[in-house]
């Protein structure tokens, strides 16, 4: 059965970690991501603030239903199923810096506007991007910090993380904690013989493991999949979660928008708004 991932599961191991200097810079967090394990999908819950660009995404009766990534001081990246075509600002509400969802609200911020991309299906799910321009630039903190944006796709087989407030099961409840999970990049050929025309190779990227047990699940939709830098050691926006068959099925990867395949639309939205 077709799944938004709305929540996102635990961590695996997180390798060639740096602490690092300052807070402000995008891929930097102050509080390092842990090496924990047990928990969710295959995941673990995240050490608190370890993913300082984590937004979560409330309707307009204050519910979780999104995840959402800070990439700049008045912009963050979600997907375009969390709003649909014509969304309405007033609608949404933005929360940064949360570790428990219910009580971390202090940091709560409005749209200005929300921006999906303009070729966004929500038939096939092409084009599954949207930027959020707050109403309000973000004050930075150890807690709050931008993720940086990937220059290139990934390699295959790559680790990538993903986070989020998801279900911990096809169908099951949303955790209260974020939660973290780690799965390697599958290359466009797998991820084909998987999903057949309903993967698009420009404009997604798949992640998972062929047995399953490891996955972003309903209730993570358009959070963050990171990777980590290998020559900087910053961490970058690589994936928008989207879209996928179940949660954690052996065979059923996990599908993410391809961030790299929009930089130019990030930029020229960003510029003209």
């Amino acid at each position: 059965m077709l799944r938004f991932f709305v929540l996102a599961c635990a961590l695996g191991a997180i390798q060639a970690m740096i602490i690092p200097q300052a807070t402000t810079g995008c891929g930097n967090p102050y509080y390092p991501p842990e090496d924990i394990s047990s928990l969710i999908v295959g995941g673990t819950v995240a050490a608190a603030h370890s993913w300082p660009w984590q937004t979560l995404v409330l309707n307009r009766n204050g519910a979780h239903m999104c995840g959402a990534t800070v990439i700049d001081d008045q912009w963050i990246v979600c997907a375009g199923h969390c709003f649909g075509k014509r969304p309405k600002p007033a609608d949404y509400s933005f929360v940064l810096g949360a570790h428990n969802k219910l009580t971390d609200r202090d940091y709560t911020v409005t749209a200005e506007t929300i921006i999906v991309h303009k070729d966004y299906s929500s038939f096939t799910l092409e084009n599954d991007i949207a930027l959020v321009k707050l109403g309000q630039p973000i004050t930075f903190s150890n807690e709050i910090s931008p993720a940086c944006l990937v220059s290139n796709r990934p390699q295959d087989g790559n680790m990538a993380y993903v986070t989020g407030w998801g279900t911990t099961s096809s169908g099951g409840s949303t955790t209260t904690l974020l939660n973290q999970v780690g799965v390697p990049i599958v290359s466009n050929a797998v991820c084909r013989a998987s999903y057949g025309s309903e993967f698009y190779p420009d404009e997604m990227v798949c992640a998972g493991y062929p047995e399953g047990g490891k996955d972003s699940c309903q209730g993570d939709s358009g959070g963050p999949m990171v990777v980590q830098n290998k020559d900087t050691g910053l961490w970058e926006l690589a994936g928008v979660v989207s879209w996928g068959y179940g949660c954690a099925q052996a065979g059923n990867y996990g599908v993410y928008t391809n961030v790299v395949n929009y930089l130019d639309w990030i930029a020229n939205t960003m510029a003209t708004n």
